[in-house]
């Protein structure tokens, strides 16, 4: 099955779509629907299956959970989410011959032959434990922002660790990798408190994107690229989440139109103060 479209990867046809789901929170409710429905045809056509998960996160997060989120039951929340992410890593080797399966099990499905057992978490497992080896000597400061290449890699076969986790901590060592977590935390945090405080779109959207892009920061290869649409928004919610403003919107144009989900919230919000 040719994935491909028109010369574009098709995982970074994944990610277009991707990108059309999460700007399509910006749209009014008669293209919303449109706009969701091309971008999830658009990941299918890919059959990119981790940026299904985030897109699919995303959706739930934004139309399922932010209208129910407030003040009181926010921390509630992170602390699930926290306590989730610990447990997924502390169970990952346990459950990681399952997983593999289940892939290779939909890649068959998928009829694509072309990628096989090892396109799945099989054949990342491998790239991953690479990139961790390569990191030996470098554990600290890394090799430098987009310095790897294979004459230095050469020992171990490979110039990416196909996780973005793994590419920062050999671009920027384990301190760059913690830093880039730190601003991912902070980022996510200050956007979640901007949006149960003032419910704002771009808050909405930093909050969600940041929290379903996870998994495909954990297990695609891509975390600063510039040149990539996922990788873009990726950035712009990093520096718009730093600079969220506690006391209000940073802009008029930040406060949101009648159709959105976050005005929806906010008015469901006021009905039931009302009704106590």
């Amino acid at each position: 099955m040719n994935r491909s479209l028109g010369g574009i990867t098709p995982n970074l046809i994944g990610h277009y779509g991707l990108a059309v789901i999460v700007l399509s929170t910006f749209s009014r409710r008669l293209i919303r629907g449109g706009l969701i429905s091309a971008g999830l045809a658009l990941i299918y056509y890919s059959q990119a299956r981790t940026v299904l998960v985030s897109a699919l996160l995303f959706l739930v997060f934004v139309y399922g959970v932010a209208p129910h989120l407030s003040r009181r039951n926010l921390h509630l929340f992170i602390g699930l989410v926290v306590g989730t992410v610990i447990a997924i890593l502390a169970l990952a080797p346990l459950l990681l011959p399952y997983v593999t399966e289940f892939t290779s099990a939909a890649t068959s499905v998928a009829n694509d032959v072309e990628r096989g057992a090892a396109s799945g978490l099989s054949g990342r497992t491998l790239l991953w434990q690479l990139g961790i080896r390569a990191l030996e000597d470098h554990e600290l400061l890394g090799y430098g922002f987009r310095t790897r290449g294979p004459v230095i890699l050469s020992q171990t076969a490979t110039v990416n660790g196909h996780s973005g986790l793994i590419n920062a901590a050999l671009d920027s060592g384990f301190i760059g990798a913690f830093l880039l977590l730190a601003v991912i935390c902070t980022s996510t945090y200050q956007a979640s408190v901007e949006y149960v405080r003032f419910r704002s779109t771009d808050a909405l959207i930093v909050f969600g994107f940041l929290l379903s892009y996870l998994p495909t920061l954990a297990v695609e290869p891509n975390y600063f690229n510039f040149s990539h649409p996922t990788s873009i928004l990726f950035i712009l919610c990093l520096v718009r989440g730093v600079l969220v403003s506690t006391k209000g919107p940073l802009t008029h144009g930040s406060r949101i139109m009648s159709s959105t989900p976050a005005r929806s919230a906010a008015r469901s919000a006021r009905k039931t103060i009302t009704a106590r």
